[in-house]
C-alpha cells in the first residue's frame, strides 16, 4: 500500500499555531510517555513543541526547553559538515512545501557530553488540505553508530579482506534488509534482513529478476524507484506497506558502477508512533473544537500556559486578549474568589493530590460574571514535583443558574410565609437577587390600582425615574409596564428609543440611561392584574431563554406572594372586625375542638352573661350540667341530632342556661359545624346571647297585643253595634223623606227646612255606609286570594266608567304584557281600579286632554301596577303625611269626600301589598302598586 501524501496543491503560508501548540489531555500525556524526541516546527522552521522525553533529555544535558522553544531547528543540530547541514535545511523546506512526504538525516548531539547520534525524520502535519507545521521524530541510535567504528587496517590485502569479512558479517547481522541487483535487475546478493522482511530465502532470490520476488501491484511503486535510480544513477528513497507481514518497510537505493544497492528497513515502530501522534493531534484538533470546555496546559517549570478556543467562548474574549501565562487568568477570576481559588491551586502544587476541581466566578467582556467548573490533573516527575497541570474549564452558569434561583424563589416564599418582613422588603431583596443573577437586568415590580401603576420595588432604578412614573395610567402606548398591564400580555421592546409604545416616555427612559425594557403582567385568581414585573437594561436588547425562564418563573413567585399578601391583608382586616365585634357585641363567642373535647372563649367577657358569671364549662359535659333540668333533654337531643347527621352546618336552640350566682338566664345559642371530607364534625364556633331582657319584652308585649286585640274586638263589636242601631233610624228617616215628596208642601219655610233635613240625613247615611265599608275591610285582613287576570278587571271597570271618561275626552291605554296575572282578591281590586280611575277623572285638568295610562311590571318578588295620569297633581311635599287619611281632600271638586285613597290603601295592605305615590302639582301623578307573587 503507498503510503501518499493528501495534498493535491500544498500552500505554505503564515502558520496560525491555535490548537497546533500541542496535543493535551489524554494524547498529550501518551506522546510524553513515548521514548523517542518528539516536537513540531512551524513553517519557518521555529520549534514550538518539545514533548516531556525530549525536554529531560535537554534538561539532563544542563540546558533548558526555554533556550530551544523559538531556535531554528537545523541550527540545533550543529551539523559539522557545512553540506550536510544545507541538505537538512532544505529538505525541510521541500517538506513543508509539499515537494517530499517526508525527510530523514543523523545527526551528533551537540549537547551531550559523551557521544551521541540521533536519527531525525520529519513530517507534515496537514490540516484542511494545508501543510501547517511539521513533526520531528528523534531516534537514539549511537549503538548502532558505535558497530560501525573502524580499526586500524593491517595491510591493504589483509585489510580488504577483513573488510570484506567484516562487512559481510556486519550486512548480515543486521536486522535491516540489504540486497543488490545489476543492471538486468537481477539479485546478486540477499542477505538474512531481506530474508527476514521480505520472505525469500537467500537460495530463492539469487540470480532471480527483481520483478519476480516483487509480484503483484503490492511492490510496483517501489520497483519502479529503484529501476529509475539504476537508470539514472541517483539516490532514492521511498516508504511501502507490506500487508502480507503488516509493515511499513523504507526502501533507500544506492546506485554503483554496474549495478544498485537496496537497504530495506521495518519502519513500522517509528510509523504507528508517527500516526499515533497525527491521530492523537487530530482528535485534540476536532475535541477542542466540538467540547464546551475550555482546554488548558501549565508548564509549571517554564510558566507558559496553553489555552484553547473554547477560552473565547467562555469569556467573549478575541485572541489577542487572552495571554498564555497565569497572571492574566487571576485578572478574570471574581474578585471574591481568587484568594480562595489560589490559595488551592497552590497546596495541590506543593501537595500530593493528582486530580482536583474548583468552582468559581470569572469576567466576562460585558462586565458580567458567569460561574465555571475547573477540573485538572497534576503530572508530578518521580520525586513528587509537580512539573505540569493539565485541564478543562467547563461553563456552568446554566446549571448554577438554576440552583440559585430555585433557592431564591424558596427563600422568597420562606421569607413571605413567615410574615416577619414588610412585603416591601421582600420584594425588594428578591428583585436584587434576580438583578446578582443576570448581570446588567435592572428589576422593578409596579402594583395596578385603579388602571394606574405605582411603585412595589425597584430598588436599582433612579429616584427621578420611579417618581415619574409613579401613578401613570395604563394604555396601548405607555410604556412597557402600561402597555402590558392594559393588554393583559407580555410586552418585549427591545429598543425604547424606536418603539412607538415609548413615545411618551423614551426622553424619561434616555436620561435614565435605559435602552430595553421586557415586562410581564401578574394576574390574580380571578384574572385581573395585580401588578407587572419589568426587566430593563442599559443597550438596546431581546431577551435571552435564560431570561425569559426567569421572567416566566418570577411573575409566578409574584402572584403567589401578592395574592397571600391580599389574602393576609383581608385575615387582618377580617380579624380587626371580630375583635371589634366581640368587644362590643353582648354575645359570647365560643369555638369547640369536637376531637379534642376543648372549649375556647371569646373575649366579649363584658357581656350581660359573661364567662365569668356561668358556671366554667371546657367540655361538652360541663356545657350540659349547666342547661335547665327542664331544658337539657331536648337540647341534647337537637345538638347531637345536628351533630351526628353528617350533612347539617347550622344548630340553634333558645335554653335556660345556669348563672354563678345560682339562677337561669334564657338564652338564645346559635353555632356553625365545621366537617371534615367524610361529613364528621370536627368543629363548632357559636355564640352564646343572653335573650332574658328580650322575653321578658316578648312576654310583656304579647300580653300588651292580647290586651290590645280583646280591646279592638270590643271596639269593631261596638262599631258593628253602633252601625247597625244608627242604620236602622237612618231608614226610616230616608223612607219618610221619601213619601214626604209625595206629599205637597206650600209653606216655602217648611220646604226649606225639609229640604236641609234631606240633605243632612243623605250626607249621613253616606257616612254611615263608608264606615261600614271601613269596618268590613278592616275586619277581613286574610281574605282568600286568587289568581286574577288583569285585562278583565280593567275591561269591567272602563265598561261602568266609559260614559263619563268619554264625556271628558279622555284617553285610557292599559298595558299588562309584562305580567297579566295577579294574585289578589278580585272585589278589593276591583275596587283599586275603580277608586284610582275616578280620581284621576275627578282631578282631571281643565287645560288638557286627560291621559291615563296603566301598565303592568314583574320584579323577583312582586307584581307592579302603574297608573300614571296628567291631572292637576297633588302637592306632596304639603299633604304627604296624610295623603291616604281617612277623609282628607287636597282639591275642591264636585263629589270629593276624602275617602277613596284610604280605601285604596287599606285594600292593598291587607293582602300585604304596598302603594307610592308620585306627584307634581300641574303635571300629574303616578301610584305603583306592589302586590306579592
Amino acid at each position: 500500500m503507498k503510503d501518499s501524501i493528501p495534498v493535491t496543491n500544498p500552500v505554505v503560508q503564515g502558520l496560525s499555531l491555535d490548537g497546533l501548540i500541542g496535543p493535551s489531555g489524554f494524547d498529550r500525556l501518551f506522546i510524553d510517555s513515548l521514548p523517542a524526541h518528539i516536537g513540531m516546527v512551524d513553517n519557518q522552521g521555529m520549534i514550538r513543541y518539545m514533548n516531556d522525553t525530549w525536554r529531560r533529555y535537554v534538561v539532563a544535558n544542563g540546558s533548558t526547553d526555554k533556550e530551544w522553544i523559538g531556535t531554528y531547528y537545523p541550527a540545533v543540530c550543529r551539523l559539522a559538515d557545512e553540506e550536510e547541514a544545507q541538505s537538512a535545511a532544505s529538505g525541510m523546506i521541500q517538506v513543508l512545501k509539499g515537494e517530499l512526504r517526508e525527510f530523514a538525516f543523523e545527526f551528533r548531539c551537540p549537547l551531550s557530553v559523551e557521544e551521541r547520534w540521533f536519527k531525525a525524520q520529519l513530517t507534515p502535519v496537514i490540516r484542511e488540505d494545508v501543510i501547517r507545521a511539521l513533526t520531528i521524530t528523534h531516534q537514539d541510535i549511537t549503538e548502532s553508530k558505535r558497530k560501525e567504528h573502524v580499526t586500524p587496517q593491517p595491510s591493504p590485502e589483509t585489510q580488504e579482506l577483513q573488510d570484506h569479512q567484516r562487512l559481510y558479517k556486519v550486512v548480515e547481522a543486521i536486522s535491516d534488509g540489504l540486497y543488490s541487483v545489476n543492471e538486468q535487475c537481477i539479485v546478486t546478493y540477499w542477505n538474512r534482513g531481506a530474508e527476514a522482511l521480505l520472505g525469500f530465502t537467500n537460495e530463492e532470490a539469487l540470480g532471480k529478476e527483481l520483478w519476480h520476488l516483487l509480484p503483484g501491484t503490492d511492490f510496483s511503486s517501489i520497483f519502479s524507484s529503484l529501476q529509475r535510480a539504476l537508470a539514472e544513477q541517483i539516490t532514492l528513497q521511498c516508504q511501502e506497506f507490506n500487508p502480507v507481514n503488516n509493515q511499513w518497510l523504507e526502501v533507500s537505493a544506492y546506485p554503483y558502477e554496474g549495478g544498485l544497492s537496496v537497504l530495506v528497513r521495518d519502519i513500522t515502530a517509528s510509523r504507528q508512533a508517527e500516526e499515533q501522534l497525527r491521530t492523537a493531534l487530530e482528535r485534540y484538533d476536532i475535541a477542542t473544537q466540538a467540547t464546551n470546555d475550555a482546554v488548558w496546559d501549565w508548564d509549571l517549570v517554564t510558566g507558559e500556559i496553553y489555552r484553547s478556543e473554547g477560552f473565547k467562548d467562555i469569556l467573549g474574549l478575541d485572541d489577542s486578549e487572552i495571554l498564555p501565562n497565569e497572571d492574566f487568568w487571576l485578572s478574570v477570576i471574581h474578585p471574591e474568589d481568587i484568594e480562595e481559588s489560589s490559595k488551592k491551586i497552590q497546596q495541590i502544587i506543593a501537595g500530593s493530590e493528582i486530580y482536583w476541581e474548583l468552582d468559581y466566578r470569572v469576567l466576562r467582556k460585558n462586565g458580567g460574571y458567569t460561574y465555571v467548573k475547573d477540573r485538572g490533573k497534576v503530572l508530578r516527575d518521580v520525586e513528587g514535583k509537580a512539573m505540569r497541570m493539565i485541564g478543562a474549564i467547563r461553563d456552568i452558569f446554566q446549571n448554577h443558574y438554576y440552583l440559585m434561583l430555585e433557592k431564591l424563589e424558596r427563600d422568597v416564599l420562606q421569607m413571605n410565609a413567615m410574615g416577619e418582613k414588610p412585603l416591601a422588603d421582600i420584594l425588594r431583596h428578591y428583585m436584587l437577587e434576580i438583578e446578582v443573577l443576570h448581570p446588567g437586568m435592572i428589576c422593578s415590580v409596579l402594583a395596578l390600582r385603579n388602571n394606574r401603576l405605582y411603585n412595589l420595588a425597584s430598588p436599582s432604578l433612579t429616584l427621578d425615574y420611579r417618581q415619574a412614573i409613579e401613578g401613570a395610567e395604563i394604555g396601548d402606548k405607555a410604556g412597557s409596564c402600561g402597555t402590558a398591564a392594559y393588554q393583559k400580555k407580555k410586552v418585549i421592546v427591545t429598543d425604547i428609543q424606536s418603539d412607538i409604545r415609548w413615545a411618551d416616555y423614551k426622553t424619561l427612559a434616555e436620561e435614565a440611561g435605559l435602552a430595553a425594557c421586557w415586562s410581564q403582567p401578574a394576574f390574580d385568581s380571578t384574572g385581573n392584574v395585580m401588578a407587572t414585573f419589568a426587566c430593563y437594561y442599559r443597550e438596546p436588547k431581546a431577551p435571552s431563554q435564560l431570561e425569559e425562564n426567569t421572567i416566566r418563573r418570577t411573575v409566578h413567585i409574584l402572584q403567589v406572594i401578592l395574592e397571600s399578601s391580599r389574602t393576609e391583608e383581608a385575615l387582618r382586616e377580617s380579624n380587626k372586625r371580630y375583635e371589634l365585634v366581640t368587644k362590643v357585641t353582648n354575645d359570647i363567642i365560643w369555638d369547640w375542638d369536637i376531637r379534642s373535647n376543648r372549649v375556647y372563649w371569646g373575649n366579649s367577657s363584658e357581656s350581660m352573661l359573661s364567662v365569668q358569671e356561668i358556671h366554667p364549662i371546657d367540655s361538652l359535659e360541663a356545657w350540659a350540667t349547666s342547661i335547665h333540668p327542664e331544658d337539657v333533654d331536648r337540647v341534647w337531643e337537637s345538638h347531637s341530632t345536628a351533630l351526628h347527621s353528617g350533612e347539617a352546618t347550622q344548630w340553634k336552640e333558645e335554653y335556660r342556661m345556669l348563672k354563678a350566682d345560682g339562677t337561669y338566664a334564657t338564652v338564645l345559642d346559635r353555632a356553625y359545624l365545621m366537617r371534615d371530607k367524610d361529613g364528621t364534625a370536627v368543629r363548632m364556633i357559636g355564640a352564646i346571647q343572653d335573650i332574658s331582657l328580650q322575653k321578658k319584652i316578648e312576654e310583656e308585649r304579647e300580653q300588651l297585643i292580647w290586651e290590645l286585640s280583646q280591646t279592638n274586638q270590643d271596639l269593631r263589636q261596638f262599631s258593628f253595634i253602633t252601625s247597625h242601631n244608627f242604620r236602622a233610624p237612618l231608614s226610616n228617616l230616608m223612607g219618610l223623606l221619601k213619601l214626604m215628596d209625595e206629599i205637597p208642601v206650600e209653606d216655602p219655610m217648611l220646604e226649606d227646612l225639609i229640604n236641609g233635613f234631606r240633605v243632612s240625613t243623605s250626607a249621613l247615611n253616606d257616612t254611615v255606609n263608608d264606615l261600614i265599608d271601613v269596618l268590613i275591610i278592616k275586619g277581613n285582613p286574610s281574605k282568600e286570594k286568587s289568581l286574577i287576570r288583569l285585562r278583565d278587571i280593567f275591561d269591567k271597570i272602563y265598561s261602568q266608567i266609559r260614559i263619563p271618561l268619554y264625556e271628558a275626552n279622555a284617553t285610557v291605554e292599559f298595558d299588562d304584557s309584562a305580567a297579566p296575572l295577579v294574585l289578589f282578591d278580585q272585589s278589593y281590586l276591583e275596587s283599586i281600579f275603580m277608586n284610582l280611575l275616578t280620581n284621576a277623572l275627578k282631578y282631571r285638568s281643565y287645560e288638557r286632554r286627560l291621559r291615563v295610562n296603566i301598565t303592568s311590571k314583574l320584579t323577583d318578588d312582586s307584581v307592579l301596577l302603574i297608573f300614571r295620569d296628567n291631572g292637576i297633581g297633588i302637592d306632596l311635599p304639603r299633604y304627604q303625611d296624610r295623603l291616604f287619611g281617612l277623609y282628607q281632600r287636597f282639591h275642591e271638586r264636585p263629589d270629593s269626600k276624602g275617602l277613596g285613597l284610604y280605601l285604596v290603601r287599606s285594600q292593598i295592605e291587607a293582602l300585604g301589598g304596598t302603594i307610592e305615590v308620585e306627584s307634581q302639582v300641574g303635571v300629574g301623578t303616578t301610584f305603583t302598586i306592589a302586590i306579592r307573587k
